[in-house]
């Protein structure tokens, strides 16, 4: 099946926004143009996003500010139904990230726990992300899914 996924971030100029600071990724069949099979979310302005080139049901999202997002399509649809998707009847919900570096970092307290030392993994924007395929791995017969992110400066 061929599947695409979309990137609609944010508008700062749109104050009845439902979701506000949140950028969302539509994940499209070809099969089925109506309407996304899935609807990411994350936090802030990704501006790049791809899928697992081993492992499909990952997909990998990087924002202007430097922080990656990590969604699992093998969850399971109940974990991510809210107000929103119920009132917008959207059967599988609003997915939020499996992994992100900012949760992760915001998590282990860096700097003084004033809230001023607030940092990302990437010290610069993320500009693309891309997952090798298997066979460009150097020989690898990885199973497990890999992604190189290209950085600002």
């Amino acid at each position: 099946t061929d599947v695409f996924l979309t990137v609609h971030p944010f508008s700062d100029s749109d104050s009845e926004d439902l979701r506000p600071f949140k950028t969302l990724i539509g994940i499209w069949h070809t099969e089925n143009l109506g309407g996304p099979q899935y609807i990411l979310e994350g936090s802030g302005d990704i501006c790049s996003a791809c899928f697992s080139s081993t492992q499909s049901h990952f997909i990998l999202g990087g924002t202007k500010d430097g922080c990656l997002y990590l969604w699992d399509l093998h969850e399971p649809s109940s974990s991510h139904h809210d107000r929103d998707s119920i009132d917008l009847k959207i059967q599988k919900g609003v997915r939020k990230p499996s992994f992100s570096t900012h949760f992760a970092l915001s998590a282990s307290d860096i700097g003084d726990g004033q809230g001023d030392d607030e940092r990302t993994i990437h010290d610069y924007g993320i500009l693309d992300l891309v997952s090798p395929s298997s066979s460009s791995l150097m020989g690898s017969s990885v199973s497990s899914s890999q992604f190189i992110s290209l950085d600002q400066k």
